[in-house]
């Protein structure tokens, strides 16, 4: 981690949420999940985000680059104590859910913009979906880069999809699954499956991410003639064959 790195320390035992400027964000199944009132400027509202490595999610965006990703302003850490890992999140403006029947054509484009940026960037993401776009500075970016993999020049990562969402994976890929390392293909398949469940509404396979696997082993696949609009239909085409 490079020194410029700015870390903010948060000591929950001896301080209120008040004097830490913080805030619990009303997110569901995560915790020690707040949003940041920095001392020096009151009104700005930040976000600090969990995750299982922070740094190396911290570098990744950095890396990729505000065209396709938020950029972090930095890391939240505890107080040093012997065991505990010092970073448990990363720090960043808020930006804003995009609802599923809000979606434009314009959005669909920009998602689309996004992911090719972070493959430009060397990198692919691992978990594309609806959830995992983001609108800030008016424009639609990535989020969630902790499955994110350095990708080489014929655009293949270093191992398997893992914690991804099942529904947006490939049958092939559900089919073989961990048998080879990920790749842009599975981006890209990831987000004609995306642009799927926008303009139909309907999850991909039609079943909980459990039971995908079982669902496409038993010939389930996703039709894409569903999705009418034509010019939906033509971003889909450029992702993947269909």
């Amino acid at each position: 981690m490079t020194s410029d790195v700015k870390s903010i320390t948060f000591d929950f035992q001896s301080f209120t949420l008040e004097q830490l400027h913080l805030e619990k964000a009303p997110v569901q199944s995560q915790r020690e999940t707040y949003y940041y009132y920095p001392p020096d400027a009151p009104s700005s509202v930040y976000f600090i985000k969990r995750s299982v490595n922070p740094e190396k999610e911290y570098k990744t965006m950095i890396d990729a680059g505000s065209s396709c990703v938020i950029q972090p302003i930095g890391l939240a850490a505890y107080p040093p104590k012997k065991g505990r890992r010092k970073y448990w999140g990363i720090i960043m403006r808020l930006a804003e859910p995009i609802p599923l029947n809000e979606w434009t054509l314009q959005d669909i484009r920009q998602a689309k913009d996004a992911m090719e940026a972070f493959h430009n960037a060397g990198m692919l993401h691992g978990d594309i979906h609806p959830g995992n776009f983001l609108r800030w500075d008016s424009k639609v970016v990535l989020c969630d880069v902790g499955c994110a993999q350095e990708i080489n020049s014929s655009g293949i990562g270093s191992e398997p999809p893992w914690d991804t969402s099942m529904n947006y994976l490939s049958p092939e890929r559900i089919l073989h699954l961990g048998e080879s390392p990920a790749s842009v293909a599975d981006d890209k398949h990831a987000m004609a499956l995306t642009i799927y469940k926008i303009k139909t509404g309907k999850v991909p396979y039609g079943v909980g991410n459990d039971d995908v696997e079982y669902a496409v082993k038993a010939g389930k696949r996703v039709n894409f003639d569903e999705v009418t609009d034509p010019d939906a239909r033509n971003l889909i085409k450029a992702l993947i064959h269909v």
